[in-house]
């Protein structure tokens, strides 16, 4: 291999992990410092490097809030796909809670910088909301996807809508997470085998 085409690429692997050292140390902040008051220089300095290269690669604390949205999709998907896959409907439905209450401690600080993010899009004045939004979207398409195909299936006999039923269940299993955060010494675990019964009684036909 020609010396700079592996000069090149080492530079490009550099690049790579710088970013997702400052995204992983914007997300340690955030989670416990919430995001007024984490500055950029603070990111970079967390991450062990120099105060100004989150401008130099993010420009904005926005777009590294962005880069920690698109994280915490690649996070999830990659803990979902490490399970088996699901068949369509209502399995991939209780594959999505599963996923997101079964968890290891080291999910909690994405977990938690997650929901001050999403806390904060709820301000007036907040810079993050469409970016908030944008991801919520794509959730709960997920989940109206997989319900309309249950009701196919003749999984479901809910008389409530769609829409109404994915914002109910994402709506249910951001609470018990941050039900969690809030309260060590509630059991997430008997949490996740209750709501997968809620699910059943509630949903099954």
């Amino acid at each position: 291999m020609p010396e700079a085409l592996k000069r090149t690429r080492t530079q490009i692997e550099r690049r790579e992990e710088a970013i997702s050292r400052m995204v992983d140390s914007a997300i340690e902040l955030i989670a416990n410092k919430g995001i007024q008051t984490v500055t950029m220089a603070e990111i970079g300095v967390h991450a062990g490097y120099s105060r100004g290269l989150p401008y130099q690669h993010f420009g904005t604390k926005e777009k590294i809030i962005e880069a920690i949205l698109e994280s915490v999709i690649e996070r999830f998907n990659a803990r979902r796909k490490h399970n088996n896959a699901p068949q369509p409907g209502l399995e991939s439905i209780k594959s999505l809670v599963s996923t997101y209450l079964d968890r290891e401690e080291a999910d909690w600080t994405l977990s938690k910088a997650f929901i001050v993010i999403m806390a904060e899009a709820s301000l007036p004045d907040s810079k993050h909301r469409e970016l908030v939004i944008q991801h919520n979207r794509k959730n709960l398409q997920f989940l109206k996807k997989h319900l309309r195909i249950a009701r196919e299936n003749r999984e479901i006999q809910s008389t409530v809508p769609d829409e109404d039923l994915a914002v109910i269940l994402m709506g249910t299993m951001r609470g018990i997470v941050l039900q969690t955060l809030s309260d060590k010494e509630i059991n997430l675990q008997s949490l996740h085998v209750g709501m997968l019964k809620v699910l059943d009684v509630t949903l099954g036909a």
